[in-house]
């Protein structure tokens, strides 16, 4: 999907209905957008965003968060590797 369109309803219900992060692939909650490491490094207004129902915005803002967690490129660190025999 492009950068800036949205998904569409079916789209975010996939990606609710899951077990992997749309982001990272990593586990996350069924019901939840993303892993509690990407939700982590969103910035706040980002957070409330993934937080809307569908039909209320929720499409346009998680394509949002997902855009700017890819686009950060930041080095993903599960916040329970110590726990899992990652590094330390």
């Amino acid at each position: 999907m492009a950068q800036g369109a949205h998904m569409n309803d079916a789209g975010v219900r996939k990606i609710l209905d899951s077990q992997w992060c749309p982001v990272c692939a990593e586990r996350k909650e069924r019901g939840r957008s993303l892993c509690r490491t990407c939700f982590d490094r969103l910035p706040l207004n980002l957070k409330r965003g993934t937080y809307l129902k569908l039909g209320a915005g929720l499409n346009r803002m998680l394509q949002r968060a997902i855009d700017w967690l890819k686009a950060a490129r930041v080095p993903h660190v599960h916040s329970d590797d110590h726990v899992l025999g990652g590094s330390a």
